[in-house]
């Protein structure tokens, strides 16, 4: 064995002696732990088997969670009639909280005292155990109990057969409280621990064993009903590695908030914290789980395929990998909480759906995007894929990222919520360009790298430099058409009202239709000021606000050719955007004619030969 398994919880009683209970003996033959259990007889009845002292508040932080080994081996019926239940009392409120019958086991062990079931009850879960008809008030009422003294916990048991031959049937093992559930350390490089090793230390019978928070479903399935620990913040090194195994944390009566999976790195006297985990699936049965791995000082953390699915909760990785070696590839998170990479190298993951609907499925912070590539967004119907949080302003590099389901610019399920307060810049290398939703006094710019080029010759194949050349977006796509718009002005601003409009500052509109012609004309660069607002220079001091029948149109390119015939722009694209322009060139004393043109999309970049011919 080369783990050792450290149980964090509070001990109510260990039941190896009758010192403070209300009934029973104490056997030594059947036990889930140390030397003994409290039983006794309860013969085609119902009776209750409990350790009794001063009140416990079991709604403190840290102490909601209460564990304990119960076996019921008569007769008995379904667990809807609390035949095997939790036993919790005030002292004048008596409540029986549904866990096993004949119908229904909840966690139990298959080898080594086989007849205990450990189970787990959450304090801040009774409310809606009681609204699932789950408790049976024995005496008083559910409404009346006090969470905050706590003066009895044990088992309550309805038998319907007798015990056999003058023996026992209902027994009670060691009682523990708290949500730090256990701590796995040790282990050397070249024995490493693995799931199965704890497991045998939790259905081990000796003295501290009997934990009842993780066994053995079939070989390399696994269920958890509490928080796992690897590593320690003390002294000594820990080394823990497994493959190919399925770790499910159990639908206990639990709230979302109890559960936790955690990999603490240790800084104190040079010891080590290695954890490896492949090929492996980590999932919840219903209760949220929180995966914290950000510990500082993780020596190696190295995690290869690795699913985890439907955890609801939060998934957090180190922030100091520059000074160790972490890695998380090929892995899946797959309706978890809010993705926080840290600075791993987090590469060819996979992000489907979210429990973080309002954030994102990811968070993109000051420790940057330079360790992720080939990250695949998949929405589960809202959402955003990637959360920026307050400050976190600058520019990011997203690297062959791609999505599916998101919406446009501008929408609350975007690909990008910029909620930084200020500028962001995502220069995109590959893969898809993302839409993104502005949060308040954010500004978002994409550059992708799309290219779109022109170039101009005559019928002769010669450069023409100096040609007039413009392309704006055309009609069925997601950029502005000919949008109707507002527009005010002071000194030389604009100021346009221009709804939901995508564009971000620095990308360009061909602005028509305003009485005052210092409003009009191509390639006008906007500056960002909200989802509905950006403003442009202008020029004369015109009347204000703009009258006539305003309407922007986004523009790619707006310039003349330079050597070689060539205009070109780098294009911020979004989706399929059909496109249409015009090139113009006059000279003394050739006359040429404007030659127009469009086309069905821009999004993949344009290369797009023009031929000017003369009109003489």
């Amino acid at each position: 064995m080369t783990v050792t398994v450290t149980d964090n919880r509070t001990t109510l009683d260990a039941a190896d002696v009758i010192t403070n209970w209300n009934l029973g003996a104490v056997t030594t033959t059947d036990f889930a732990e140390a030397t003994g259990s409290v039983t006794l007889a309860i013969n085609t009845s119902t009776g209750q088997l409990f350790w009794t002292g001063t009140g416990i508040n079991f709604t403190t932080a840290g102490n909601e969670l209460i564990y304990l080994w119960s076996s019921n081996t008569a007769l008995q019926g379904s667990w809807a009639s609390a035949v095997h239940a939790m036993w919790l009392s005030d002292g004048t409120n008596d409540l029986a909280l549904h866990e096993a019958g004949n119908d229904r086991d909840v966690f139990k062990h298959a080898d080594n005292q086989v007849q205990f079931q450990c189970f787990l009850i959450d304090i801040d879960y009774l409310g809606t155990k009681n609204t699932n008809g789950e408790i049976t008030a024995v005496a008083g009422s559910y409404a009346s109990f006090d969470e905050t003294s706590v003066s009895e916990v044990g088992s309550h048991f309805i038998t319907l057969s007798k015990a056999l031959a003058g023996g026992t049937n209902t027994f009670v093992d060691i009682i523990r409280y708290g949500t730090e559930g256990i701590s796995i350390t040790a282990g050397t490089t070249g024995a490493r621990g693995t799931f199965l090793e704890i497991v045998t230390e939790d259905r081990a019978t000796g003295d501290l064993k009997g934990h009842g928070i993780i066994r053995e479903y079939t070989a390399n399935t696994y269920g958890v009903q509490g928080t796992m620990k690897f590593g320690t913040t003390s002294t000594g090194d820990s080394w823990f590695e497994d493959s190919n195994v399925v770790v499910t944390f159990e639908d206990r009566d639990v709230s979302d908030d109890k559960f936790k999976l955690i990999v603490l790195g240790n800084v104190t006297g040079g010891e080590e914290t290695h954890f490896y985990l492949s090929n492996s699936i980590i999932a919840s049965a219903r209760a949220g789980v929180e995966v914290d791995m950000s510990s500082t000082g993780i020596n190696t953390l190295d995690l290869n395929t690795v699913t985890f699915s439907n955890l609801l909760n939060a998934v957090s990785f180190p922030s100091d990998s520059a000074s160790y070696s972490h890695d998380v590839v090929d892995c899946t998170f797959n309706n978890c909480g809010q993705v926080d990479p840290g600075a791993v190298t987090l590469t060819d993951c996979s992000f489907i759906d979210t429990n973080a609907p309002t954030t994102g499925a990811m968070l993109l912070d000051a420790t940057g995007s330079g360790n992720m590539s080939g990250l695949k967004f998949t929405s589960g119907g809202s959402g955003h894929a990637i959360y920026i949080p307050s400050g976190a302003t600058g520019s990011y590099t997203l690297t062959d990222f791609t999505y599916s389901g998101y919406g446009i610019t501008g929408t609350t399920d975007a690909v990008i919520y910029n909620n930084s307060g200020g500028s962001v810049t995502i220069t995109v290398t590959g893969g898809d360009t993302p839409s993104y939703y502005n949060g308040t006094s954010a500004d978002t710019t994409v550059v992708s790298g799309v290219n779109l080029k022109l170039i101009v010759k005559d019928a002769d194949g010669n450069a023409l430099v100096g040609a007039r050349c413009l392309m704006e977006a055309d009609t069925g796509g997601a950029d502005p058409y000919l949008d109707s718009v507002a527009i005010t002005s002071v000194t030389t601003t604009a100021t346009v009202d221009h709804t939901g409009h995508g564009l971000a500052t620095g990308e360009m509109v061909n602005i028509r239709g305003c009485t005052q012609p210092e409003y009009n004309g191509a390639g006008k660069v906007i500056t960002w000021v909200d989802v509905d607002t950006y403003t442009y220079t202008i020029s004369g001091g015109p009347a204000s606000p703009a009258t006539g029948s305003p309407t922007a149109t986004q523009c790619y390119i707006s310039e003349l050719t330079i050597a070689g015939g060539i205009a070109e722009q780098s294009y911020n694209a979004g989706g399929t955007q059909p496109y249409r322009g015009v090139v113009r060139w006059s000279t003394t004393p050739n006359i040429w004619r404007d030659v127009k043109y469009s086309g069905s999309d821009v999004s993949g970049g344009l290369i797009l030969p023009i031929q000017m011919d003369s009109d003489e």
